[in-house]
């Protein structure tokens, strides 16, 4: 879990799709990941990734 005293942002991931449609497969760069979700604290610069596959 991110710090309760610091602000944090909440990125949530598409984990279902129709055909042809790509497919969350994990995060990268969160402070914390619950699931598809991925959260970071806003205190600077973060670089997240989410990715996919088809």
């Amino acid at each position: 879990m991110v710090d309760a005293g610091r602000p944090s942002i909440n990125i949530d991931a598409m984990t279902s799709g129709g055909s042809g449609i790509a497919v969350f497969g994990q995060w990268t760069g969160c402070d914390a990941v619950i699931g598809a979700r991925c959260a970071v604290s806003a205190t600077g610069d973060s670089t997240v990734r989410a990715t996919f596959s088809t």
